[in-house]
């Protein structure tokens, strides 16, 4: 049968086996939630057509909502991503659900541990979760210094990347067409692992096609439509909000804003920037950046990297914008 709502079935079915749909793959007007903040320029909104009033609980319960499936909220774990009516939940298992049903599609267990250059209130011994992204043809999964690449429909490993140098340490990770885009940390002279290179990568081979030094560090990364935005600048206590207490990280004084070409990593502009960027976001829509931390934000032209305007204004939050029509919300915070 079809489930439509979750007061049509019993609940005890919700997530079994017999609990199916009679097509596969996402809804027309769906949208997908692929990376960290939605999607590779950190929209942090969904692009999803399909919603109308009245919702109502499509189902509830069942093996995806068990405890051990997920992380401690509170600890800022990577969050949950879909993509063609699957969604994937890391905790200790990395776990496939229909996201329409509740069915358990496959789970794969992890070994316990954390990535590079994921952010978060870390007062637990680890930080837990990895980075990870996916697309079509392909989740991507960094662990262990490594990183699998899954097939998102069955879980099966279709292969594995390591870095050129076996001191490095895989961060972010973003999917843009072909390439498979990360951040690289390395241990610098006081101590302090800092991520120093960007790295585009064959995202079916593993093959480097590009890298690119940072002057000083790149913590931030945004996608545009074929532009790599970051933000270069050496950060110290930026991952451990809790740490630091919400307040904007200390910082060297050398700060740019990069654009790149991400087909080839050649530079399209640089400019300098007076604020320690905590959020960097861009709207394909408006070809508009956004730079900004919890005292305020720059609204940048991808194009050509000039500042459009300036707000100052202390905020909660964690420095997040979203765009929607011709409004930027903010969700700003550390």
């Amino acid at each position: 049968f079809k489930q439509k709502t979750a007061y049509e079935i019993m609940p005890s079915l919700v997530g079994s086996e017999m609990c199916i749909r009679d097509s596969q793959g996402a809804l027309p007007g769906a949208a997908d939630w692929t990376h960290e903040y939605s999607d590779p320029s950190n929209t942090l909104k969904s692009q999803a057509k399909l919603e109308r009033a009245p919702l109502g609980i499509l189902w509830l319960g069942g093996p995806a909502s068990r405890r051990e499936n997920i992380y401690n909220r509170h600890t800022w774990p990577p969050s949950l991503k879909v993509c063609q009516g699957r969604m994937f939940i890391q905790g200790p298992e990395l776990t496939c659900v229909d996201i329409y049903t509740g069915r358990l599609i496959w789970s794969k267990e992890l070994v316990a541990g954390g990535g590079a250059g994921r952010r978060g209130n870390f007062f637990e011994v680890e930080k837990p979760g990895y980075h990870y992204a996916v697309g079509d043809g392909g989740l991507y999964l960094v662990s262990n210094n490594r990183c699998v690449w899954l097939d998102p429909a069955t879980g099966h490993q279709l292969g594995e990347f390591k870095l050129p140098e076996p001191n490095d340490q895989w961060g972010d990770v973003r999917i843009w067409k072909n390439l498979l885009l990360t951040t690289v940390f390395r241990t610098t002279g006081d101590g302090e692992s800092q991520p120093k290179l960007i790295l585009a990568l064959d995202r079916t081979t593993g093959q480097v096609v590009w890298a690119r030094e940072a002057q000083s560090a790149v913590p931030l990364v945004a996608m545009g439509e074929d532009t790599l935005f970051y933000f270069d600048g050496l950060m110290h206590g930026f991952y451990d909000a809790w740490g630091r207490k919400g307040e904007v990280p200390e910082a060297e004084p050398a700060r740019y804003l990069v654009a790149l070409d991400a087909a080839t990593g050649n530079q399209k502009w640089l400019n300098t920037i007076d604020r320690v960027v905590t959020w960097l976001s861009y709207s394909k829509e408006h070809e508009l950046l956004i730079a900004s931390n919890k005292a305020g934000m720059d609204a940048v032209s991808g194009a050509t990297g000039e500042t459009y305007w300036t707000k100052e204004n202390e905020a909660p939050g964690f420095g997040a914008v979203s765009y929607t029509h011709l409004r930027a919300h903010e969700t700003r915070h550390d």
